[in-house]
Order: structure tokens, then sequence, then C-alpha cells
């Protein structure tokens, strides 16, 4: 299990783009056997629409997605 606090939208791209790499290090860092479960506040918003990414938000987003959720979907599915 990884428990995560991501950085809040107004900080710079650069310690954002350090925690996702961190977490990507960490990531990883595992057994390739063992099962991750990435959790946490990621500072988020994936919205609604779920084209292209009803693998990660399924139906249960809402609202509008912020440059932060796009980023954690991206990431999500790379």
């Amino acid at each position: 299990m990884i428990q995560v606090y991501a950085p809040r939208n107004k900080r710079e791209e650069e310690e954002k783009e350090h925690f996702y790499e961190e977490l990507q290090q960490t990531i990883n860092g595992c057994n390739r056997n063992d099962i991750v479960v990435v959790m946490g506040y990621f500072n988020a918003k994936v919205g609604g629409d779920n084209k292209g990414y009803k693998s990660c938000i399924g139906t249960h987003g809402m609202g509008d997605k912020n440059d932060i959720g796009e980023r954690l979907l991206h990431y999500q599915l790379t």
C-alpha cells in the first residue's frame, strides 16, 4: 500500500513533476508479484467525462477536470 499526498494545483510545476517521478520510483521498487494499491489525496478533479478513462474513473466522475486531474488520469494510463 502506497499512501500519498500530492502537491496542490498552485504549487510549482517542478514540485508536481517531482511528486510523480517519486511515485513512479516507489511503484517500480515494488515486487512484480505484489498487489500495489496507491491511495491518498491527489488534489485532483477528474470530472465527469470518462471518454478514454472509463477504466480509471468508471461512471462516477463529476464536475470539471483540473490540470492535476488530467495529469493523474494520464499517469494512470501510462
